[in-house]
């Protein structure tokens, strides 16, 4: 099986199910890049990180490319952007004799997807991460609008998946007739682990919080730093480190925290690839995910894998990851009254946190092969794709 990857971003989920399908199935993959916003990971600096440690994704150039189409003005020339990353490709990939075609979000590679099928008469599929962010606070007037911009994409797509029930249910709700099927994302079992020899930490004075994601609206990183805000009279021995990256919320951030005098009690890191990041998840002792719309959560999957509990919004992606008050808890979206409520459940019982961290170890498990179900997707489109013709 050889398999065309489009994607927008250099993400660990987009990639990891790709490197496990190459271990475990006869599978090669190309992918290309389309979009500038973590293009700094390209540098010198990022590829010695990342090739540090042999079980993250390496940088190959014979894998992977990267499309500097993304300076064109995407908000004036949406349908050029499409069809520039079109043209590019197509010159690229048209003698490769590809078997499937796989887009990371229906927007913006879903188009050029589309184009290729069409024009190589090769099926394709899309996961669909998170471009229902697009719907976020738009009027019914807009939202119409996007779902018949899209409706093409979508219902030529042999398979839409999706990462969460849920979301899947939402997006069944604005493409009635589209193949959708969910496969949650996994996480990378071979860097996201339990640590021996952290069992005592949560038994500890120091109270270490943990968050990840990018600095932008829809992380709602701000809520986390107001829980904080409120908490740490009461517990002056919480730390939060907040690790993230792109993003254009940093510098508001950074404002909140100087102006109320936070900067004892809370740390901003910058990105930083797996085999470090997991160092940060054992030196914690409880995971936030305040976000405001999280279609999966993959970030929620590693730190219970390595056993932290986690406490996240009430939203499509953590709810189907978490067990309430088992291996985590679950907030109310956006209300900062119960984030506190629920930091304070496990910042007063270390008993029930150890309890949870057990608990978590146990529900990371249950995501371990999900590459198994998207190859059978990808599989199961080829077979069909071979009898039409």
């Amino acid at each position: 099986m050889k398999v065309l990857n489009l994607a927008s971003n250099f993400a660990t989920y987009i990639h990891y199910p790709f490197i496990k399908m190459e271990e475990d199935f006869r599978i090669k993959h190309f992918t290309y890049f389309f979009q500038s916003g973590l293009a700094y990971i390209f540098s010198k600096h990022y590829r010695s990180l990342w090739s540090a440690e042999r079980h993250t994704v390496t940088i190959n150039k014979n894998k992977y490319k990267i499309v500097k189409v993304y300076k064109i003005p995407r908000n004036i020339l949406l349908n050029l952007y499409h069809h520039v990353m079109y043209l590019y490709i197509i010159k690229k990939v048209k003698k490769e004799n590809y078997d499937i075609i796989h887009s990371n979000c229906i927007d913006p590679v879903g188009f050029v997807a589309y184009k290729l099928s069409k024009k190589l008469n090769i099926p394709y599929v899309i996961t669909e991460h998170g471009s229902y962010n697009f719907f976020y606070n738009t009027t019914d007037v807009e939202k119409q609008k996007i779902i018949n911009r899209f409706a093409k994409i979508v219902y030529s797509a042999e398979v839409v998946i999706t990462v969460s029930d849920k979301f899947s249910a939402l997006l069944k709700s604005y493409w009635s007739e589209a193949n959708i099927k969910t496969v949650n994302n996994s996480y990378n079992r071979g860097i996201f682990k339990s640590n021996p020899s952290q069992k005592g930490r949560h038994t500890t004075n120091e109270i270490n919080v943990i968050t990840v994601g990018r600095f932008d609206l829809f992380k709602n990183h701000i809520l986390l730093l107001k829980a904080i805000n409120i908490l740490h009279k009461d517990y002056p021995n919480i730390r939060l480190s907040i690790i993230g990256g792109d993003g254009s919320l940093l510098d508001e951030y950074i404002k909140y925290i100087e102006d109320n005098k936070l900067n004892e009690y809370i740390t901003i890191k910058n990105y930083m690839p797996p085999h470090l990041l997991v160092n940060e998840y054992y030196n914690s002792d409880i995971f936030v995910l305040p976000s405001l719309i999280e279609s999966f959560g993959i970030v929620c999957l590693e730190a219970l894998a390595c056993g932290v509990p986690v406490i996240a919004s009430n939203t499509e992606g953590p709810s189907t990851i978490i067990n309430h008050d088992v291996d985590g808890l679950l907030f109310e979206n956006n209300n900062v009254d119960d984030l506190v409520s629920k930091m304070k459940a496990l910042f007063d019982n270390p008993d029930k946190r150890v309890k949870m961290s057990h608990n978590a170890l146990i529900k990371a498990k249950l995501f371990k092969n999900k590459h198994h179900e998207l190859y059978a997707i990808f599989q199961d489109t080829i077979n069909k794709h071979k009898n039409k013709v």
